[in-house]
């Protein structure tokens, strides 16, 4: 079931050049109703497959506008949904992680890095950053979304290693 918008839920970001904004909106409210409740976010439909070298681009520019959209000292998540599937969750996984390192080798040619004392967090955007992942056919069963998802979850700037709530750690 869908949750009630606030002032910042449930706001889609503006599709990409060249992208197909349709369905965008029907994709949101698919996944968001199997996702837990990760607070205030951001939703885009990625026109890529996880893992690829569009994807990258895409998502480092989803980051970016979505932090650019509220204050530093916000908590905030992006929900990056991809309109192309893996089919074997095991590739999944490792796209996924490939995603997540091509991500942070291309954000440290722009922001600095942020210390954390949480194991399971990275630094995205200069900012401790808690990264969960989804896919339709995941084990456990919790861990299932109707498109493959990544979630990021933004600690506010300057508050090192203070992401809670919100998504579960991988």
């Amino acid at each position: 079931m869908p949750r009630t918008p606030t002032a910042v839920r449930d706001l889609l970001l503006p599709a990409p050049p060249g992208s197909n904004p349709v369905g965008r909106e029907a994709a949101r409210a698919d996944v968001m109703a199997v996702l837990p409740d990760p607070g205030p976010y951001r939703f885009t439909l990625l026109d890529a497959q996880v893992g690829s070298r569009d994807a990258v681009a895409l998502l480092h520019d989803a980051v970016g506008r979505t932090l650019q959209a509220v204050p530093a000292a916000a908590r905030m998540a992006l929900v990056a949904s991809f309109r192309e599937p893996v089919a074997d969750p095991a590739l999944f996984d490792a796209l996924v992680w490939g995603q997540v390192q091509a991500l942070l080798q291309l954000d440290r040619l722009r922001y600095p890095r942020v210390a954390s004392g949480q194991p399971d967090t990275v630094s995205l955007a200069g900012r401790c950053t808690r990264v969960t992942a989804w896919h339709a056919q995941a084990a456990p069963a919790s861990r299932r979304a109707p498109y493959d998802t990544l979630v990021l979850v933004f600690a506010p700037a300057g508050l090192d290693g203070a992401v809670t709530g919100g998504s579960p750690a991988p």
